[in-house]
């Protein structure tokens, strides 16, 4: 059976299944069958007869080496399946006598496992302040607290239940993460915890003299509501690049439909996020001071801070840090320019409204309903109205220019691509949406524009050099191109 499983089993398993299973048992006096043996409390891989080779009981293998398969099938000869790594425990309850109207297991087979052992339900056993990867009882073998992981910016996860009934999907509260030194407060409701590829938990020093949350921190992991407070906070942050990750459990973010519950970034420059109250971690490295500051909804501003309309990469509140406006950056050498209007400060993918890239500068407007900005390979952004007026030249190559700064209007040819297509765009705004877009063609071989007084902008990728074939300025509001 298991030669036919094993790849599924695994993926299971590295999948994050429930690794924790209530199962019930038919009460041995009610089998109707005799048993030639009485049962054991301990016993290894196999098939096994529960009832007569085994009681109910708590089961716990904790020598697996691989992955521990385990299949149960019930008295109407339904089989269920599941997998552990690290360490296995499995509940084999009477559910008559518990008054649940369920049906009773037959037998238990595993492969990979090791040596099962027994214990009586609740018996007392030694909690212990370290663990690694497997499932645990909390409240007996492991206590409620807060627990920090040895492993750095390693992908694990862990789970913890609130029963110990077989449960699947997202209701579990599987939890991801991504980046720094994981660390989890498990609850007191919790009755078991299971964790894949998350090195060792050790159980961090008594929590009760703590003062209460903070609103300033550097880098670490951190649990909010705990040790920070849930708000916004902004990190200075610097030229190098620094990295934080929040994580939520996987119903919230499934409840979102997928997006906005977490997140993460890694960048360079200033720093802005939201740690929710939902959220379970927060993990900062190389960001330097955090501090909260009044969360600023859409629009918000203070009238007692001058807003800068210069400022370098990384993400700013508008109404806040930045004016709304139109700005100008030019892109670091060997770079592009990318840059996204923000909603939020969750750091998902969500939280960006608008976003663009430039391979020479990025152009960008923001607006006063915006909430933020955020942008990296871009050298330092300059409002529009700031820019200082000069002659443009009579020919440029590809990039993003605004007309009337970096390039005049009039009638303009280009080379072309030396093979395939190029394309070019006319605009009349810079908002990041489809309808800036004036014209735009992708021709092949020789290509000729005209820009009018009223376009803002122009674009050009693989068109070659452009030249200025009029000796005039173009007065006129129609647009010549091919």
């Amino acid at each position: 059976m298991f030669r036919q499983l094993s790849k599924v089993v695994l993926v299971t398993a590295l999948s994050a299944v429930i690794a924790v299973l209530v199962l019930w048992s038919d009460s041995p006096d009610a089998r109707a069958f005799s048993c030639e043996s009485d049962p054991v409390s301990e016993f290894g891989d196999g098939v096994h007869d529960v009832g007569c080779e085994i009681l109910d009981g708590v089961y716990v293998a904790d020598e697996i080496e691989d992955v521990c398969n385990v299949a149960l099938t019930d008295v109407e000869g339904d089989t269920r399946f599941s997998a552990f790594v690290g360490r296995a425990v499995i509940h084999l309850r009477d559910g008559w006598s518990d008054g649940l109207d369920l049906p009773g297991l037959s037998t238990m087979e595993s492969d990979g496992c090791g040596t099962w052992q027994r214990r009586e339900f609740g018996a007392a056993v030694e909690a212990i302040d370290e663990f690694g990867s497997g499932a645990y009882e909390v409240g007996l073998e492991i206590e409620p607290g807060v627990y920090v992981s040895s492993v750095v910016s390693e992908r694990c996860f862990w789970f913890y239940l609130d029963d110990w009934h077989y449960l699947g999907g997202s209701e579990t509260a599987v939890v991801v993460w991504q980046v720094g030194r994981p660390i989890v407060a498990i609850p007191d409701d919790a009755f078991g915890f299971y964790s894949v590829r998350c090195g060792t938990w050790t159980r961090r020093a008594d929590d009760a003299g703590r003062s209460g949350v903070a609103e300033s921190f550097g880098d670490g992991s951190y649990v909010p509501g705990l040790d920070i407070a849930p708000g916004l906070y902004v990190s200075a942050g610097g030229n190098s690049e620094c990295e934080w990750y929040r994580t939520a459990p996987v119903s919230l973010v499934a409840a979102d439909g997928g997006s906005g519950d977490i997140g993460g970034l890694r960048s360079a420059g200033r720093q802005v996020v939201e740690v929710k109250s939902g959220d379970v971690g927060f993990s900062t490295s190389g960001c330097g001071e955090w501090r909260l500051v009044p969360e600023v909804g859409a629009g918000d501003g203070d009238p007692d801070k001058e807003l800068t309309s210069e400022f370098g990469v990384g993400t700013y509140m508008v109404g806040r840090d930045i004016a709304p406006g139109t700005y100008v950056s030019e892109s670091e050498v060997g770079d592009r320019c990318e840059w996204s209007v923000l909603a939020g400060f969750g750091g998902s993918s969500a939280d960006a409204t608008r976003s663009g890239v430039g391979v020479l500068r990025g152009i960008v407007r923001v607006f006063s309903s915006d909430v933020g900005f955020y942008s990296s390979g871009c050298s330092g952004w300059r409002a529009l109205t700031g820019l200082e007026r000069v002659e443009p030249p009579s020919s440029f190559g590809d990039g993003e220019y605004v007309v009337g700064v970096h390039v005049s209007p009039g009638l303009y040819i280009g080379s072309g691509a030396e093979v395939g297509r190029c394309f070019w765009r006319r605009y009349s705004d810079f908002t990041g949406s489809d309808s800036d877009v004036l014209g735009i063609r992708n021709p092949v071989g020789r290509v000729v524009v005209r820009i009018v007084d009223s376009d803002l902008g122009f674009e050009s990728l693989g068109c070659g050099t452009w030249r200025r074939a009029d000796n005039a300025v173009s007065s006129g509001t129609s647009a010549e191109a091919s």
